[in-house]
């Protein structure tokens, strides 16, 4: 019987104070970048409208863990505006056009209610949405100047009752992009 023996070798690298250092300052800058992206709830796209001469304007608020599978929508023109809640979904187009009531509340203020209804939105999204410029007006003059966050319920015999809450942070900003693009007065 023959015995074989096998020498390990251990490979270190040699890393100096140097190289530790870009290392810390490295991951301080990725690790700040990732904090800051997490906190930008908020974001505002404007461009031309070419029906209108004016702007166009689409503001979204992500929910949640900001994968972009929910949130709350704003788009307007010049003469158009409309506020969603929107949803991820594998079949919008099966999507069952369900009437619903919906409920807005922002930080402590007071519940606003109006009708809508469940809708496709384009191919990945559904929606439920109003276009009552009045109401969505006031919605955003109440997120403009929030302290803590934007709740919206919907509510039907056939789906029952469910809410999810946006947090603020970064409204005013992006909410202040939104209504100087298409001349909304606050």
């Amino acid at each position: 019987c023959i015995q074989l023996r096998t020498q390990r070798a251990r490979i270190t690298p040699n890393i100096s104070d140097g190289d530790r250092d870009m290392r810390k300052i490295f991951l301080a800058g990725v690790l700040s970048t990732i904090s800051f992206a997490a906190m930008a709830q908020w974001s505002t796209g404007v461009e031309d409208d070419i029906f209108t001469g004016g702007k166009k304007a689409t503001m979204i608020a992500s929910i949640g863990d900001y994968d972009g599978s929910r949130g709350l929508i704003f788009d307007c023109t010049k003469s158009e505006l409309s506020f969603a809640y929107i949803e991820r979904s594998n079949e919008p187009d099966k999507v069952a056009k369900i009437p619903v009531d919906m409920f807005i509340k922002v930080d402590s203020g007071e519940i606003i209610k109006t009708k809508s209804g469940f809708d496709q939105r384009n191919d990945k999204y559904i929606q439920v949405g109003i276009d009552d410029k009045d109401v969505i007006t006031q919605i955003l003059k109440e997120s403009a100047k929030a302290k803590s966050k934007i709740i919206v319920g919907i509510s039907s015999d056939i789906t029952g009752k469910n809410s999810v809450t946006a947090s603020v942070s970064g409204s005013s900003k992006a909410i202040n992009q939104f209504v100087t693009a298409c001349e909304i007065k606050l």
